[in-house]
């Protein structure tokens, strides 16, 4: 018979705290004009078996911007990342801030491996001379830097995120079918959503949404003379 997570030492405390994020992410939804960002702190994700119950609860409905950390002695493993993948690949979420998260080597290998199939167009990770849990190599691989420059997971023309960004989805509501550019989206305007490696704000695309072109008026009719 499986172990009720209530058994597992410590574990009434995330079904709780699990719980409090699924009805913020419902309270975020039914109010259009809150911004949809989601914070995961480090007491969540402090050991595996919180990790585990969290991956496997969460609800993340209408979030657009998920803001996770972990603990200073903890990592999410290969099989965290796998199931944190699994959620952002059925999601809305278009940007991830992963400042002071940490993660081993082949997890973050699977995260820039899975974003093409996801929506995330920004992210924030810890620069260099901040742990992130994984080796040089990978650091540089996902930034684009030192070896990698130019051909990054995180930065660079032809990026992953940099793709993703060009996408259009069906879930905005609007013209703009590009919720990141969007200036009437509260998710837009919020400090998370400026600290990305990339500012949506810093965008054309975003300027246009926020100075649409005035409609033009009709043109006269031509005078006849008789």
């Amino acid at each position: 018979m499986a172990t009720k997570p209530s058994r597992i030492p410590g574990m009434g405390d995330i079904v709780r705290r699990v719980a409090s994020l699924n009805t913020a992410v419902a309270s975020n939804d039914a109010d259009s004009s809150k911004p949809n960002v989601l914070t995961i702190d480090q007491a969540i994700t402090a050991t595996q078996p919180r990790r585990k119950y969290l991956l496997s609860h969460l609800r993340l409905g209408g979030t657009e911007i998920l803001r996770i950390s972990t603990p200073l002695d903890a990592a999410f493993s290969e099989a965290d990342m796998d199931a944190l993948m699994t959620l952002l690949i059925s999601s809305r979420v278009w940007g991830v801030n992963l400042g002071e998260f940490r993660a081993s080597d082949a997890a973050w290998r699977l995260f820039g491996e899975g974003l093409p199939r996801t929506s995330i167009g920004f992210a924030w990770i810890n620069e260099r001379g901040k742990d992130i849990g994984a080796c040089t190599e990978v650091h540089d691989w996902l930034l684009g830097i030192a070896s990698y420059a130019g051909r990054g997971i995180l930065r660079g023309t032809h990026s992953p995120l940099a793709c993703n960004r060009l996408k259009r989805v069906s879930w905005c509501g609007n013209d703009n079918e590009r919720p990141w550019f969007d200036a009437s989206n509260p998710t837009v305007h919020t400090a998370v959503a400026c600290k990305f490696l990339f500012n949506p704000r810093n965008s054309l695309h975003y300027a246009r949404s926020l100075n649409p072109r005035p409609l033009q008026p009709p043109p006269k009719a031509e005078r006849t003379i008789q």
